[in-house]
This record gives C-alpha cells, structure tokens and sequence, in this order.
C-alpha cells in the first residue's frame, strides 16, 4: 500500500490542472520512484543521475512527506501540515520470548 494513493492523487492533480488549461509559470519535473524502502538505487539514484545529465537544476523537492494535522502542536487550533526531517534507518533487532518471564531484547 506504501503511498501509491499519493500517487494517484499527484496524477489526478495534474490531470485536472491540464484539463482547466492551468500554465505553471515554471517547470514542473513528476518523478516516481519504485524501490525507496531498499535505498533507491534503481529509483532516485536514476531519477537524480537523468536530471543531472540534462543539467537540471531543482528549486524545491516535494516527497510524500508526512500528514496534515489539527491540533497536533499546542496553541495551533488550525490544519497545519508537518514537515518530515529526519530519514528512516536500519536495525536489526533479535527478541526472545520466555514464558517463565516477561519479554526481554537481546
């Protein structure tokens, strides 16, 4: 499930400005990764090295981000979206079960 929605929302997007003859004062570059979870490398990793052979420059970079919320930081009654700034990483973590005790990380 991931965020394919988003990507039908972004396309649905597009569709509907072209279809109401919207011209974007700049240019506008969509562009799908398939493999963010396992590093990107067959995704971003092409989508940025086909970007910089056509040396394009990108002013701003809008990623599927986080969500948009009300009430979520004190004293902003309004729908504010969040910003994401921080990455996923990796761990490897082992967990044991004993039934003589309660559950323990090794």
């Amino acid at each position: 499930m991931d965020d394919k929605n988003g990507v039908l929302a972004i396309l649905e997007a597009v569709e509907w400005l072209i279809s109401n003859s919207f011209e974007p004062t700049h240019t506008v570059y969509l562009a799908f990764g398939h493999d963010e979870e396992v590093g990107g490398a067959a995704g971003a990793r092409n989508i940025a090295a086909l970007l910089h052979s056509r040396h394009v420059e990108l002013e701003f970079l809008v990623d599927e981000g986080t969500t948009v919320m009300r009430g979520g930081l004190p004293g902003i009654d309004d729908a504010i979206g969040m910003i994401g700034v921080s990455e996923k990483g990796a761990a490897r973590v082992s967990l044991k079960y004993d039934a003589r005790s309660s559950l323990r990380c090794c």
